[in-house]
């Protein structure tokens, strides 16, 4: 009697190589035809995978391509229910002569900040690559100040990426796919100036905040911490707390470009000390401390 049970074999199960086709065959009993079973599969990984399956008189030879080396699971169930040895693990290991292909002619990028922005404030973007192949994404831009470009709170601002232009300008965007520009880019963005910032722009990223009252604070008495603008350009220095009563803070000259700030907390407690320069927050903050 013919068993019941679909079983797969085949290399492709348990190892491959990247760029190359790996291959196994799963094995339908033709008891498992009568009653029509249903095959499903699916793979997951460092890499997206398409599993391409072609019938056969006992089954199924099913062929798939890894771009990406690394640990594989393959999944195969009938009707519902994982066929002996479900779920394989693969393991994919490198193919020295294999370069992935990469399609930036089929990525495309939106969102406001690829054309226009204000001078301290993010500006937004995001980039589809699902039919660009193999990456990996990377960005580049200059213009009238330093830039850093990270990943956006998608659920707040509706983007994946942003950049925070820190002088108004013009900045040209690279978005690279595999190491070429995608369609548009480098993309021109005018950055116009910040009608509510007063003063000059100067680099809040090389601002260092130092001394003991950004560790912990006193209830009642004075705690002090120093803001050293030196390497920092022109520009103006904004300290602020958070916590569970208004703190008493003072400004006093610590030296050349430096400025001493003095805070005096009424309440025990955890706070957050606030540090900007030319209204944007420096390296470190918010710097949480508590007053005890």
């Amino acid at each position: 009697m013919a068993s019941a049970q679909p079983s797969a074999s085949g290399s492709g199960l348990s190892c491959g190589r990247t760029g190359e086709v790996c291959k196994f065959h799963v094995q339908m009993p033709p008891i498992i035809d009568e009653k029509k079973g249903k095959l499903t599969m699916a793979i997951s990984g460092p890499s997206k995978v398409v599993l391409e399956s072609q019938h056969k008189p006992d089954g199924f030879v099913v062929t798939y391509v890894p771009l990406e080396e690394g640990d594989y699971q393959l999944i195969i169930k009938c009707d519902g229910m994982h066929i002996p040895g479900s779920p394989f693990s693969v393991a994919v290991t490198k193919n020295p002569g294999f370069v992935p292909a990469s399609f930036p002619a089929k990525c495309k990028a939106t969102g406001p900040g690829l054309s226009k922005g204000i001078a301290l404030k993010p500006c937004y973007f995001s980039v589809d690559t699902s039919n660009g192949g193999h990456g990996p994404l990377s960005f580049s831009i200059q213009g009238a100040s330093q830039c850093d470009i990270g990943p956006s709170k998608r659920d707040k601002t509706g983007f994946d990426y942003e950049f925070l232009p820190k002088a108004p300008g013009d900045y040209n965007l690279h978005v690279l796919w595999g190491g070429k520009d995608i369609p548009g880019s480098p993309f021109k963005v005018a950055v116009a100036h910040n009608t509510g910032h007063k003063g000059p722009y100067g680099e809040p990223e090389k601002v260092k905040v130092h001394g003991p009252g950004i560790l912990k604070g006193s209830v009642g008495k004075s705690s002090e911490f120093f803001v050293d603008i030196k390497e920092a350009g022109p520009g103006t220095v904004g300290v602020s707390m958070k916590g569970p009563s208004k703190a008493e803070i003072s400004f006093s000259k610590g030296g050349d470009n430096v400025t001493k700030v003095e805070y005096v907390c009424p309440e025990q407690g955890e706070y957050e000390i606030i540090v900007k320069f030319s209204g944007v927050e420096v390296p470190g903050s918010p710097f949480p401390i508590e007053a005890s």
